[in-house]
């Protein structure tokens, strides 16, 4: 008999003699990213943990090293001295929201420039189409010109490109294009990791109020930034790598799905509403020529107030390194280059779309093995742990496994995790008769059944 599981408190489970080990996909090893990171910035490796992202990793570092990214200056990471690695671990976790002072989260995607060698070809006269706002006439008349558009260049491909022989497109290398649109879409410049300074000046070192009162006014160029995507807080180059330093958020739309689904579910309107915000997103990103990639529920940041933010992914343009005969065509117009991102982005979705059927395999052996009561308890209370939102190495959201040591006799044992405690409680003898006397009422109900049955047919 199983014991249900009431939220993120105590759990229990059903015993049994076999262990469950669920077949999970395989890990990506981001020790590149770390090297890389350690190398280029002087990030130290307990300051880092995985991200939710591919390619991502969440930073601790010093809120003047953010300030300087702003101000167009890298200097050398410091290191949070007189911690253990332990105590650093627990300030990268999500659930942890107050941080020391002076410090703060970020997150770093990295792109490996040996990966981007590939080419693109882009059709001429497409950059920086996109649909005028002003008015929900422009809006309209601008959605039926690109319709217009992409209708007459695929009537083109098909019945007129065959016959006329091969079309020359303009080429472009892939890691010029990626850093040209990334410019483009955070409104700002790559900095060199080659002029990294050694720290900060003594001068500097004294600001404590304000130590960068350039900042208090805004950057030119920043208010042309898609307000449905989330700034970058500098774009970082070195002789082998691309980085994008992105601020740590702390929701994102998977958390309110998974965990407050009733925050969506009072209103159609709040659903649309962030459909919005994202297509937004997606066709700023799409007129500059960025590939979104793609996106899951973990890439799109949100507030309290359900303002969404786009998170940059850009896994997938490795991704299509690994191609090197493929040539990616990506295109321009709303639709049209949203069509391309697509198909581009299908020739790497079958790695997730096999992640996803892995997914459900597990979980669907996982309820006919715990139907058929093959699963052990420990792993069946893990399973809850984990739907339930709790992570290990997560001292906020730790699992929790009720009842492990005995404290009703002293130097009490460690509870048998094999046993629930209903059993442990009522004893095999108690379960026996329960189930005895359930199968003798089911019996006998059948038995009155049939008897009537016999009569009603006399």
């Amino acid at each position: 008999m199983h014991e249900s599981a009431l939220g993120q408190g105590s759990v229990e489970g059903e015993a049994t003699g076999h262990h469950f080990v669920p077949v999970r996909p395989p890990e990506v090893s981001m020790e590149w990213l770390v090297t890389a990171l350690e190398r280029d910035l002087g990030v130290d490796r307990r300051q880092m943990g995985p991200g939710l992202r591919p390619q991502e990793q969440v930073v601790l570092v010093p809120t003047r090293w953010v300030l300087g990214l702003r101000e167009r200056r890298v200097t050398r990471c410091a290191r949070y001295e007189g911690v253990s690695e332990g105590e650093v671990h627990t300030l990268l976790q999500r659930s942890q929201v107050k941080l020391p002072s002076g410090w703060t989260r970020v997150c770093i995607q990295g792109l490996r420039k040996s990966r981007l060698g590939y080419r693109l070809s882009r059709e001429p006269g497409c950059q920086g189409e996109g649909i005028s706002e002003d008015s929900f006439f422009s809006l309209m008349q601008g959605v039926s010109e690109h319709n217009f558009r992409n209708l007459w260049r695929q009537a083109h491909r098909i019945y007129v490109q065959p016959y006329a022989g091969t079309v020359e497109q303009a080429q472009v290398l892939a890691l010029d294009a990626v850093r040209q649109a990334l410019q483009a879409v955070f409104c700002c410049p790559f900095i060199s990791t080659d002029r990294v300074s050694p720290s900060l000046s003594p001068a500097r070192e004294k600001e404590k109020e304000n130590p960068f009162p350039a900042y208090t006014s805004p950057k030119p160029g920043r208010d042309q930034l898609c307000p449905n995507i989330l700034p970058a807080e500098g774009l970082l180059e070195s002789g082998e790598m691309l980085y994008v330093v992105l601020p740590y958020s702390q929701y994102s739309l998977y958390d309110i799905v998974t965990f407050s689904p009733a925050k969506l579910a009072n209103s159609n309107a709040k659903v649309l509403f962030i459909l919005y915000q994202l297509l937004t997103a997606m066709q700023a990103c799409h007129s500059v020529g960025l590939s979104c990639g793609e996106l899951s529920l973990q890439d799109v940041a949100v507030d309290e107030q359900l303002c969404s933010y786009l998170k940059v992914s850009l896994a997938h343009y490795e991704e299509l390194g690994d191609d090197r005969e493929a040539t990616v065509c990506v295109n321009g117009g709303v639709g049209h280059r949203l069509g391309r991102s697509l198909e581009v982005d299908r020739g790497g979705g079958a790695n997730n779309g096999q992640l996803c059927w892995d997914c459900c395999e597990e979980l669907k052996s996982l309820v006919l093995d715990w139907v058929h009561g093959r699963v052990s308890n420990f792993r069946y209370l893990m399973e809850l742990n984990k739907l339930a939102g709790r992570r290990e190495g997560d001292p906020n959201y730790h699992p929790v496994l009720p009842w492990v040591v005995d404290f009703t006799i002293p130097f009490g044992r460690f509870r048998d995790l094999r046993r629930s405690k209903f059993r442990l409680n009522k004893g095999d003898k108690q379960l026996d008769f329960t189930y005895e006397m359930t199968k003798e009422a089911l019996a006998a109900a059948v038995a009155n059944g049939a008897g009537q049955g016999i009569l009603q047919e006399t």
